[in-house]
């Protein structure tokens, strides 16, 4: 999607499927493959949304198997982005038990995420145990949810070949690294990060993910990047900057065209929003309170939404 960005206007449905979003582009997109649906235009929202395509691994997922499976029609899509916005009150979590008949530790799995692979992957089902409350850690994070859809490409692999041999190999790579800590800002932290371009830091888990394909196939831009982690001294804190979307899709695109420029100039522009909110977060934490805090809070929160 070229727009995943946080937006209140210009989008469209698809008659009876109230729950998907698209943005213009993405609905001619839809249009080129699939035998055109009935689309609505909707009016303007009082707040900000984005596209189910942009924003969901699983509606990706599940319009590639739309076309893979020569569906009639986008009732799968339609599913996974009323599954989104469904509340998860369930606890249980689920993971995958290794040959020594212990659970893989660091890879979770939320009961929303299993509906949704039932749904579109069933067979792949069988490789996850329910968790034992009692042995999980304090917080956990689900792995299906959060990885840009990396595990459900392999997923969609093995349940094709009927063969675990990728995606074992990937769980075992992004095991192995720690993993990404987002926007939480980090002082005296090890980075990825091209030499003498400030504020473009990545993380381990993300440079594996994102970055050494790309590095590994040639690209210049790709190969700007320090392959080892190195502290980045002269900073006040770091964070991630290759988590999001919108900056993994950034840097697809200038690796593509070998733009190393385009990467910088978003990059400082996503790393100075980041200061400037992170700065107005502290100043309404020490000067309000109540509902005036709370409306604050809000609104840095869908600010750093369009920019993160």
């Amino acid at each position: 999607c070229p727009r995943p960005e946080v937006d209140s206007t210009d989008w469209c449905t698809i008659a009876g499927a109230s729950y998907l979003l698209l943005c213009p582009q993405c609905v001619d997109h839809i249009k080129r493959y699939h035998p055109s649906p009935t689309l609505r235009h909707i009016s303007p929202m009082s707040y900000g949304s984005q596209c189910s395509l942009g924003m969901s691994p699983w509606v990706r997922l599940a319009w590639l198997l739309t076309l893979k499976r020569r569906l009639p029609n986008l009732d799968l899509l339609e599913d996974m982005a009323k599954m989104d916005t469904a509340p998860d009150h369930s606890r249980q979590w689920y993971g995958i038990v290794n040959r020594e008949g212990s659970f893989i530790r660091g890879f979770y799995v939320s009961a929303a995420s299993m509906r949704k692979l039932d749904q579109l992957l069933p067979y792949m089902t069988k490789l996850f145990t329910p968790w034992q409350s009692r042995s999980l850690p304090s917080s956990v994070v689900c792995a299906l949810q959060n990885d840009n859809g990396l595990y459900l490409d392999e997923l969609v692999n093995a349940h094709t070949t009927l063969d675990m041999t990728r995606f074992s190999a990937l769980l075992k790579k992004c095991l192995r690294v720690r993993p990404c800590s987002r926007d939480v800002v980090i002082t005296d932290g090890l980075w990825h990060y091209v030499p003498g371009v400030s504020g473009l830091t990545v993380c381990e888990e993300c440079y594996e993910t994102v970055i050494e394909p790309w590095a590994e196939r040639g690209s210049e831009v790709a190969r700007r990047f320090n392959r080892t982690l190195q502290p980045l001294y002269g900073t006040y804190g770091n964070s991630c900057q290759l988590y999001s979307r919108r900056m993994r899709d950034i840097f697809w695109r200038a690796a593509e065209s070998n733009n190393g420029t385009l990467l910088e100039r978003k990059g400082a522009e996503r790393r100075e929003m980041e200061t400037r909110l992170q700065a107005r977060l502290r100043e309404a934490q020490r000067r309000w309170t109540g509902d005036k805090l709370r409306r604050e809070l809000e609104w840095i929160s869908g600010e750093w939404r369009r920019w993160e």
